[in-house]
């Protein structure tokens, strides 16, 4: 449905940014998104993000907006993937909550989802931003990294 790739008893989910390709596989729904760190692109946070996320970004210092417009951006699209609707679902339609941890509040209550966030540095000093949503509390500790020769069958 609504193009989400699937295979009959394993969920998974792909995000691509730059060189940079990132898997996310779970027992349940998972969705994920890998961008990288740079300029925050015009506008785009007062067009995609809610008024309680643009408060909360436009009190983040100057220096660390970027970084903080783009941890907020990879974990909207990770639940988008997540849920299968992808931008069918507007993401001002659902808000995330920062406290003790991140939660997706969507129509009135909060999701049962769990958001995990990582940090990568490519060997040319690009910052990545990847989060992960899944409907279960089950993540890797560390993304590990493969090379591309890695991954494809040479025969």
């Amino acid at each position: 449905p609504n193009g989400k790739p699937e295979v009959e008893g394993i969920f998974f989910n792909l995000s691509h940014s730059k060189t940079m390709v990132i898997c996310a596989v779970g027992e349940k729904s998972v969705g994920c998104d890998i961008e990288q760190i740079s300029k925050a692109p015009g506008k785009v946070a007062d067009r995609f993000f809610n008024e309680r996320e643009l408060r909360y970004l436009n009190q983040i210092p100057e220096e660390k907006r970027n970084k903080e417009f783009y941890r907020l951006w990879t974990m909207k699209e990770s639940y988008i993937k997540m849920t299968g609707e992808g931008m069918q679902l507007p993401l001002q339609q659902f808000e995330l909550l920062h406290g003790e941890y991140v939660q997706v509040y969507r129509d009135g209550r909060l999701q049962n989802c769990f958001i995990k966030e990582y940090k990568l540095s490519q060997d040319n000093n690009l910052q990545y931003q990847v989060s992960v949503c899944a409907e279960e509390e089950k993540f890797a500790k560390q993304v590990i990294f493969k090379k591309w020769e890695e991954l494809v069958d040479k025969k």
